[in-house]
């Protein structure tokens, strides 16, 4: 709402409405009666006047000033209300109960003299809401004290800057539910280069396949050979009931089976249109390929008589899965050596499947796969045989850092659109694209040291801490800086220097999670007789004595620190930050 002090304009006397909307601005009455001329004069300025208050584009409305009653209306005014006279009519009557308020507000400003400007809510004679613009200023009409209002029908306005609100509003949520994937992503990078068993590794990629993508249900399958027939057996699941998580799919004949076959997406965008139909004997798989996904027209007929026997185990029942599933998107498991399996995405209504949701399901799956691969690496005979493919598998991870690329794309895709409508928040984007992308490289960099053998021990303990800091400015919001004092090229043991490293990449990750810090500092000191290593940061702390086991690692860094015989200390209090110190003593050459 504006307004802005004004005098008052005048209309003049006239005793019949006709007069009166003759009157508009300019008063024959209030001009000197004592010449012809001059009455003659008034009188055609009366009615130019008159003339462009019936022509005008915008509303044009007068208003009793004490009660609000409409003294004269145009036709503009009248035919946005739809009606043809609104002489006499309460306000109330064509403003929307919302804005009797700010309207109460408008006609003080102009008891007492001020110009107002107002945007309201209106309603027409058919009972639709509008939005409009009103203008008005103080008066007098026809003897009497008025408001003179402008009115402009400013609902296309209202509605395109709605709209603007909402598509920044989405892409804003697209943004920050991309950032949740690829933080996601980074997260299932270290589950690949943990030594969790392959069970742990396929039950966390079904959960997080399930949070990230929004499903009602997620589930990994595997092949398995059963009397010489390659078939699908449900590895991990989340979501699916007992009995559906203990089918078995055919490889050929199933859209699960498709996907991993094919090594293409298969998509079932309503599972209950595509049943087989009971009328048709002989009904094949049918399907409409396209070059990024495979669309299920219709399911074989053979799959239905498959269920048919509700007691036979491991049978697949359409018709109790359609039951409870509306949607199926199925993606390969595969990486350029070998496919492992099928990710299934499970949804209980039907719904499309766009580009968007077919990138995102199939990256995952990429990332799965690496995952379930290395995992396998681990369970394979022959240590040395097992270095080898790790090193070829080092290569592969190379394109892992894409997933914080990918995320900067979709920031810098926004920032043209942001910059018009929100330029702080362009520029606070443009900061975090510099982040991602510094971050990225410094990630690729740490990921290869980490998976070449030896590395972690090869390498200088302070330059290992520098690349770690400089692989988390990507995750960590907040200032990292690093210290180093003393010799430190050959002090540590192999097992202290792991320790080292494992403990500060832990911290640094509770940071990321939990801190809310501004500044977080990495202090390694060598002494004379121990070497030590100090992570302090100011964000909102914990407090030590309540810790759950297990809670932000902890046990871990402490038997960490312990089996390479050093010895942690955490000092935090809510509100005052967190301090984790490790010492580790220096040994005689004799001694190691």
């Amino acid at each position: 709402m504006s307004s802005d002090t004004s005098e008052d304009s005048s209309l003049p006397n006239g005793p019949e409405r006709a007069n009166d909307s003759r009157s508009f601005i300019s008063s024959a009455s209030d001009l000197p009666r004592s010449r012809n001329d001059v009455r003659e004069e008034s009188d055609r300025s009366a009615e130019t006047y008159h003339a462009l208050f019936l022509s005008a584009g915008d509303g044009l409305v007068v208003n009793d000033l004490a009660s609000g009653i409409v003294l004269d209306a145009n036709p503009a005014f009248c035919g946005m209300h739809g009606y043809t006279d609104m002489v006499g009519m309460d306000p109330s009557t064509f403003i929307h109960r919302e804005s009797t308020p700010i309207f109460a507000e408008f006609l003080k400003a102009i008891r007492i003299g001020r110009e107002s400007r107002v945007r309201i809510k209106d309603i027409r004679r058919d009972g639709t809401a509008f939005d409009v613009e009103i203008t008005g200023r103080k008066m007098n009409y026809a003897g009497r004290s008025a408001i003179l209002g402008v009115v402009r029908d400013i609902s296309d306005q209202v509605r395109a800057y709605q709209q603007m609100e909402e598509r920044v509003a989405e892409r804003t949520i697209e943004i920050e539910r991309r950032r949740d994937v690829a933080e996601a992503l980074r997260e299932l990078l270290a589950v690949v280069n943990s030594r969790q068993s392959l069970q742990e590794i396929l039950d966390y990629i079904a959960s997080q396949s399930r949070r990230l993508l929004g499903s009602d249900a997620s589930a990994l399958f595997m092949p398995v050979e059963e009397r010489g027939a390659e078939l699908l057996s449900v590895r991990a699941s989340v979501g699916l009931t007992p009995k559906l998580a203990s089918v078995r799919l055919p490889v050929h004949g199933s859209s699960t089976g498709l996907a991993y076959a094919r090594r293409k997406a298969v998509i079932v965008s309503d599972l209950r249109a595509v049943l087989p139909r009971s009328f048709v004997a002989d009904e094949t798989l049918q399907v409409n390929e396209q070059p990024n996904r495979i669309d299920i027209v219709r399911l074989p007929k053979s799959m239905d008589e498959q269920g048919e026997d509700e007691d036979a185990s491991g049978v697949l029942n359409l018709r109790e899965l359609a039951a409870r599933v509306g949607a199926i998107i199925s993606v390969p498991l595969a990486t350029e050596d070998g496919s492992y399996g099928t990710l299934s995405i499970n949804y209980a209504e039907p719904r499309d499947f766009n580009n968007d949701d077919i990138a995102l399901a199939s990256t995952f799956a990429r990332q799965a796969a690496l995952a379930i691969e290395n995992a396998e690496l681990r369970e394979q005979a022959g240590k040395a045989a097992a270095i080898e493919e790790r090193q070829r598998l080092a290569r592969e991870l190379h394109d892992a850092v894409t997933q914080t690329l990918f995320s900067a794309s979709l920031i810098s895709e926004v920032i043209p659109d942001l910059w018009e409508s929100n330029p702080d928040e362009a520029r606070n984007r443009l900061e975090q694209l510099r982040r991602l992308t510094r971050g990225a490289l410094a990630e690729m960099r740490l990921l290869l040291v980490e998976l070449r053998p030896n590395a972690l021990t090869d390498m200088p303990i302070a330059e290992l801490l520098r690349q770690l800091i400089d692989a988390s400015s990507g995750s960590i919001r907040t200032e990292l800086s690093l210290d180093v004092a003393g010799h430190y090229r050959t002090t540590l043991t192999p097992d202290a220097q792991i320790a080292f490293y494992r403990i500060a990449q832990e911290a640094l990750n509770n940071v990321a999670k939990h801190a809310q810090a501004k500044h977080v500092h990495v202090a390694l000191v060598c002494q004379d007789t121990s070497i030590q290593m100090t992570i302090t940061d100011d964000g909102r702390g914990f407090e030590t004595e309540s810790i759950p086991a297990g809670h932000l690692g902890v046990d871990i860094m402490t038997e960490r620190a312990e089996s390479a015989g050093a010895s942690i200390e955490i000092r935090s209090a809510l509100g005052e930050g967190t301090q984790i110190t490790v010492t580790w003593p220096k040994m005689e050459e004799s001694e190691r």
